[in-house]
């Protein structure tokens, strides 16, 4: 049985994950720890190497929530799916999300 779903710890996963994935290809290329995490796009398919199936299905919903909310920038055009960082701190927007259907109305 799989764990739920929490978009948050994914994406923080995602996020820690690429940032180790970008410091271990900076420090092959030239044995430098420090990475500039906008500076480089890392490709999604490297970030969830060695993950079950749903896990890099969760893993992608979360890549497209975190670029919605601006913390990565996904590379257009690329035969594979890439993105760099953007942000580090992940906003939890559907924690204070309200409906426009349900914000106008003043009763609920």
């Amino acid at each position: 049985r799989r764990a739920n779903f929490d978009i948050h710890r994914y994406s923080e996963k995602l996020i820690e994950n690429a940032r180790s994935t970008l410091q271990r290809a900076k420090r092959k290329s030239d044995g430098s720890t420090q990475v500039s995490d906008t500076s480089m796009a890392v490709d999604f398919g490297t970030v969830t190497q060695g993950c079950s199936k749903s896990d890099v299905c969760r893993f992608f919903l979360a890549s497209l929530s975190l670029a919605n909310a601006g913390n990565l920038k996904i590379e257009e055009g690329a035969i594979d799916f890439r993105f760099q960082i953007l942000s580090h701190k992940i906003e939890k927007p559907m924690e204070t999300y309200r409906a426009p259907s349900v914000a106008d109305n003043p009763s609920t």
